[in-house]
């Protein structure tokens, strides 16, 4: 595919902790799988993936890829999920553990959609793809692993100072992330 940003919500039923080789991965998926995310990524598409939602300390397996795919560094960002009425981590949302250095958070409870609401990492991070699209529309001349710092610079932090594997580098915070560089 020529797409630019990748919204991925499925995993296998592991913890990123879990993932020790670029060989495991592909017996868990396929060969055909990883090579077409290393070459998205040579051509510079990003992928946003849902952390999970099992309550769990670490994220699902397939959010470690950047840890024994080097070539998905700069293209990959895991998103757990933000409850907005209790300010904190969501209850269901998986925590960034070992992701933490290509993790943000993003509101994933009570998204509104039509007349309905829904909750989960597999809405919080279409939040995070929307957001990345804009900042490629105001930003045409940035890389992928541009972006993706971007990103990550300007997120609110939450919880303990600076990166943390609870909620990785922050809120998602897309008016700073387009604010013209020295604002």
């Amino acid at each position: 595919s020529d797409a630019d940003i990748f919204n991925a919500s499925w995993s296998v039923p592991m913890r990123a902790t879990e993932l020790a080789s670029r060989q495991q991965l592909i017996r868990l998926t396929n060969e055909h799988f990883v090579s077409q995310l290393i070459q998205s990524a040579n051509r510079g598409a990003i992928f946003v993936w849902a952390a999970g939602n099992d309550a769990s300390a670490q994220s699902s397996l397939l959010s470690a890829m950047p840890a024994v795919i080097p070539e998905l560094r700069g293209h990959f960002v895991n998103v757990v999920a933000w409850d907005t009425s209790k300010n904190t981590l969501a209850d269901y949302s998986n925590a960034c553990g070992i992701t933490k250095q290509w993790c943000i958070t993003a509101p994933g409870t009570g998204i509104s959609i039509g007349h309905q609401h829904a909750t989960g990492t597999s809405f919080a991070t279409p939040i995070v793809s929307s957001a990345i699209a804009v900042i490629q529309e105001a930003f045409p001349y940035m890389s992928a692993p541009e972006i993706t710092s971007l990103l990550f610079e300007t997120a609110r932090d939450l919880g303990e100072p600076g990166v943390d594997d609870i909620y990785g580098h922050g809120m998602l915070d897309l008016e700073r992330a387009t604010r013209p560089v020295g604002a």
